[in-house]
């Protein structure tokens, strides 16, 4: 290449370099990291206050943790014998409710007291939900069942059907239904007497790890083990699928500008458009990211690294 050759071809990478320049600075602005909270054992679940003040944690290491914004931690939710597997706020009630691989799970008030400890399954609780319009709570388990109970802690139903772990619930209060994702692969809806209503599976068998509903309500989105969303009607109608992660997904959010915020056992959490065209995605954690929560532009996240790490998004 003579010299003449040299000079235009730097000239094309300078070229390129300021065309691409904006878009690399954009994607290394579209988030910001604003703290890191450090926990002794890998973090499996975190949850945040409806005010964005107060950040929930749920670990290994069998205790359930309140943390203030700034990171100090409040309060430490102590009484489970085996690692602690999800953690929820109750807003109005000012109630926590943890579940653990002990089988139980326990409500708490909001300083930490226990109140309450839910018994029946017979084997790890995987995942919560709440209903406070119906003061009703969602277990569900490995034991292949999910349970509803009052906010009292006392039972009301067994919803009996899956032939594998129940990893999720979704509340539907006004029309007083609950949704039960599984490894099963099937998306089951239950009234509050613990009747199934209606069950179909989206063309994906490699089982639900977890579920979403749309703002709108329309929509259901469900997380499955192989790394895929799948998006269906309310009515059980299919939609579409689409390989979002190259592992387990862990969570689906929708923030208020349309946005789909997803993560998976992989270290990356990603952000798409309401029609999944990927806007950006960044390496949040040095392990997987067990879960993702969000209040207005900050998104906290927990991973197997021992962290739970605060992100201010552009």
């Amino acid at each position: 290449m003579n010299a003449s050759q040299l000079k235009h071809s730097g000239f094309a990478r300078s070229l390129l370099l300021v065309f691409l320049l904006p878009f690399f600075t954009q994607s290394a602005l579209a988030q910001k990291l604003i703290r890191t909270l450090n926990h002794p054992h890998t973090v499996y679940w975190v949850d945040i206050s409806g005010n964005g003040k107060y950040i929930y944690t749920a670990g290994k290491d069998t205790v359930g943790r309140v943390w203030n914004k700034a990171g100090k931690e409040l309060a430490q939710l102590v009484g489970h014998n085996h690692s602690v597997s999800s953690i929820l706020r109750i807003e109005k009630a000012k109630l926590l409710i943890t579940g653990a691989y002990d089988n139980t799970a326990a409500i708490w008030d909001h300083k930490g007291k226990l109140l309450y400890r839910l018994t029946g399954h017979t084997n790890g609780v995987i995942n919560l939900a709440a209903s406070e319009k119906d003061q009703l709570i969602c277990t569900v388990s490995r034991d292949k069942t999910a349970r509803l109970w009052d906010f009292e802690g006392r039972p009301v139903t067994t919803l009996q059907g899956h032939t594998k772990q129940v990893n999720y619930a979704l509340f539907l209060p006004q029309k007083k239904q609950v949704v039960t994702g599984s490894f099963d692969g099937s998306i089951r809806f239950w009234d509050y007497t613990g009747k199934l209503l209606m069950s179909f599976t989206p063309p994906n068998d490699s089982g639900i790890r977890l579920l979403a509903l749309s703002p709108d309500g329309r929509y259901i989105y469900a997380g499955h083990r192989d790394g895929t969303i799948t998006k269906s009607s309310i009515e059980g109608e299919f939609i579409h699928t689409i390989q979002a992660h190259g592992d387990m997904i862990s969570q689906i959010l929708f923030r208020r500008n349309g946005e789909i915020i997803t993560s998976s056992m992989e270290p990356h959490i990603k952000r798409w458009t309401g029609d999944f065209e990927l806007i950006d995605s960044w390496k949040a954690h040095d392990s997987y990211v067990s879960g993702i929560t969000l209040y207005k532009d900050i998104l906290v996240s927990s991973s197997g690294d021992q962290t739970v790490k605060i992100w201010q998004l552009k």
